[in-house]
């Protein structure tokens, strides 16, 4: 006669989900981070011709009735890139473009967006008017469809499309703003 052997409780072992709850919060927490890590390095390829306008702190501040506008800097771009490295915009010889690194803050009480603004580009006496936002939907952008609650804060770069040829120094008015904010000589 064989001996059948049935496993009791004492000898199943036990299922420990602490283990695995931890271990899943983890490998989430672990995602995130990296995934943090590529929106913030986002590269635009600066040129020789990046003016860095400030380091740390903001240029400028500029506050009208819905928002808080801090400017960080202006650099010229021939090309944008995702971190991928898969072409956004650029690589065409007659064009460059304007990257502005800026802040919002909604300081007002309703839902705000931000608007295009005005770049001028002052060459030789005359003066160069872009007033149309690049389109640039990747992360580390702000773009004219970008709205924003009352007391949140977007960061991001505005884009504006300028000959490649055009040089002078240049200033930037908010919409809504009677403001003018100095950028400096773009090359």
């Amino acid at each position: 006669m064989k001996k059948q052997f049935k496993l009791t409780q004492k000898f199943m072992p036990k299922k420990n989900y602490t283990w695995m709850f931890a271990a899943g919060l983890l490998g989430l927490f672990s995602q995130c981070q990296s995934e943090q890590t590529k929106q913030s390095k986002l590269d635009t390829t600066p040129t020789t011709d990046t003016i860095k306008v400030v380091e740390e702190s903001y240029l400028t501040k500029v506050v009208n009735n819905l928002f808080e506008i801090k400017v960080f800097g202006v650099d010229t771009l021939h090309a944008v890139y995702t971190n991928s490295g898969h072409l956004v915009l650029g690589n065409n010889p007659s064009e460059k473009f304007i990257s502005l690194d800026t802040e919002y803050k909604n300081v007002g009480s309703a839902v705000g967006e931000i608007k295009d603004g005005e770049l001028t580009i002052n060459q030789n006496g005359k003066a160069h008017k872009f007033n149309n936002l690049i389109i640039v939907l990747a992360d580390g952008y702000n773009t004219s469809l970008d709205k924003i609650r009352p007391n949140d804060i977007k960061r991001g770069k505005l884009l504006y499309k300028v000959p490649r040829k055009l040089t002078g120094t240049a200033t930037w008015k908010p919409d809504s703003t009677s403001n003018v904010v100095e950028l400096g000589d773009i090359k």
